[in-house]
């Protein structure tokens, strides 16, 4: 589904459609309401570790509305991975 507020692919970052407000980027009133980061390293000793990147959207009761595998992998000892998430946020097209 595309976003009827957005100009540019909030995932792939290619246009959707022409926004003459936006001469490089898209401008949108809105802010991040959250965001997070964080790095897995595994020991230089040992093995590689696998891992699962699950990202669970939760209503206000905390019934499930979505679940997405979002990727999986693996890492090679002395090497690492940094996952990065934001929620951006964007009011209704005054």
């Amino acid at each position: 589904m595309i976003l009827d507020s957005a100009s540019i692919c909030p995932q792939c970052q290619k246009y959707l459609r022409f926004d003459s407000n936006a001469p490089g980027r898209e401008r949108r009133s809105g802010f991040s309401a959250l965001k997070v980061e964080g790095e897995l390293k595994p020991p230089a000793a040992g093995e590689g570790w696998e891992y699962t990147m699950v990202l669970i959207i939760r209503d206000e009761r905390g019934e499930e509305v979505a679940r997405k595998v979002v990727g999986v992998g693996a890492i090679a000892p002395e090497t690492s991975r940094t996952f990065s998430l934001s929620v951006e946020v964007t009011g209704p097209e005054e």
